[in-house]
């Protein structure tokens, strides 16, 4: 057996260790320590879990040095694995790691955008990993160029934000948000939207005292509805696609109202429709009367009304004579006093209660005994019954009916017939002028008695 020359002891050197040093969302930073006594290139390589590892980098590492290789050109949100190779002898030998391989997941956020009509917020996760690294959000309309929004993202609720602002109601945008490490861009994802329509405001139901108000618009927006011409509130707290009743309106009165839209950052209100009305209200006029009634008639002031009509003897007291209801636009009121002046007033029952429409001050029933007037035709005697035939006799003896008489007068003249249809103190006084003009015609006409002489003793 051939006896040893020479003996040479020697230590083969140990693996490189590595590990995970920095992570953002494009790139990993990987770092191990040289263990050799002489300086050695070493090669990282890197690969997505479930794929094979390439090549990502060379670094010449001096003996005992620690060296640190960041991977870039990653996805975010991906998890990678890590190995280490050292040139020996011209070819690359894996550098065995203890407990396997090293993996990371690269960063990432969720990005989500609340539009209105004419703004979009955009946000996403505010990652304390990521408080050194910068953000750019590019906006591009469908069909248009892209275009970086201007600003600086600001923290609030655990999110980055940026607002988009004047933008065109109703188009499709999309939007990207991408981190700026260093000389690398990476696309941190994209979301598509589409600003809202606007809220269309819609006017319904119009009554004396109240309208109903309905609008579109989003469901996820905010809305108030404001007086249109002074900007009062009315009505705040509102949802998109609703509607409500506006109350305590008065009668033909005009009305403006408008629907605002609270901007995605809540720093103002959009206003984005508006619609006018005039409160219902109605005509109420006298269409005739007679003894003790009054016919009345008003117009419609809404379909479907239901109206009530009150009346009053003079002036209307705070508790009506009485009270009518009637779904009808006419009606007679009876078994009112003649000659008797009246206030009507017309109201409309509706939700909060009766709605005073129209008022009519100090109607008049006619009076028991109308005297009427009737132009007729010329004609030369109007034939009564003839008087009684007692000459000498007083006149007021002479007529047995004061009332008629047989009288004639010339061609020529006017005549009237006179109409009495009551037989008052009034007209009893028109009668006795009567007679006395009867009685002239009667003297001036009837034929003369023959004288009688006296007695005389023979």
């Amino acid at each position: 057996m051939a006896a040893p020359i020479a003996t040479v002891n020697f230590k083969t050197d140990a693996y490189a260790a590595m590990s995970i040093d920095t992570c953002t969302f494009g790139s990993i930073g990987v770092q191990f320590t040289n263990p050799s006594s002489a300086a050695a290139r070493f090669r990282v390589m890197a690969g997505a879990i479930g794929e094979a590892m390439a090549p990502a980098g060379e670094v010449l590492v001096q003996p005992g040095a620690k060296a640190t290789a960041v991977v870039t050109g990653l996805t975010p949100g991906r998890p990678y694995t890590f190995g280490l190779q050292r040139s020996e002898n011209a070819a690359y030998v894996d550098q065995v790691q203890g407990k396997g391989n090293p993996t990371k997941t690269t960063l990432s956020v969720d990005i989500k955008v609340s539009t209105s009509a004419d703004s979009a917020l955009v946000s996403w996760t505010d990652l304390a990993e990521a408080a050194a690294i910068g953000f750019e959000v590019v906006l591009t309309p469908a069909g248009g160029a892209k275009k970086t929004l201007a600003g600086t993202p600001y923290a609030r609720s655990s999110l980055k934000n940026l607002l988009a602002s004047d933008l065109v109601t109703g188009v499709q945008y999309t939007v990207e948000v991408i981190a700026v490490e260093g000389a690398n861009r990476v696309l941190l994802g994209s979301v598509p939207f589409k600003t809202s329509a606007g809220a269309a405001i819609k006017v319904g139901t119009v009554r004396a005292s109240t309208a109903y108000i309905s609008w579109t618009g989003e469901e996820s927006s905010v809305y108030r509805l404001v007086e249109g011409k002074t900007g009062a509130l009315l009505a705040d707290g509102l949802r998109g696609g609703a509607g409500l009743s506006l109350k305590n309106l008065v009668k033909a009165t005009d009305y403006s109202v408008a629907m605002e839209s609270l901007r995605v950052d809540g720093s103002s209100w959009l206003r984005e429709g508006s619609a006018s009305f005039t409160t219902a209200s109605s005509l109420l006029t006298v269409k005739s009367f007679g003894t003790g009634f009054i016919a009345l008639e008003w117009t419609q002031a809404y379909a479907g009304a239901s109206y009530v009509l009150a009346y009053a003897a003079g002036a209307a007291p705070a508790v009506p004579l009485g009270t009518l209801t009637t779904s009808a636009t006419s009606m007679t009121v009876s078994g009112l006093k003649p000659s008797t002046a009246y206030t009507f007033s017309l109201s409309a029952m509706e939700e909060g209660g009766l709605v005073g429409l129209a008022m009519l001050p100090m109607g008049v029933t006619a009076d028991e005994a109308v005297v009427e007037v009737v132009p007729q035709e010329p004609a030369t005697t109007y034939e009564m019954p003839q008087p009684a035939q007692s000459y000498g006799a007083p006149a007021s003896e002479m007529l047995a009916d004061p009332l008629l008489a047989a009288v004639t007068m010339p061609d020529s003249a006017a005549l009237a017939m006179v109409m009495l249809t009551d037989l008052g103190s009034s007209i009893r006084a028109l009668g006795a002028l009567m007679l006395a003009f009867a009685l002239i015609g009667a003297l001036a006409f009837r034929k003369k008695p023959s004288r009688l002489s006296a007695p005389k003793l023979v």
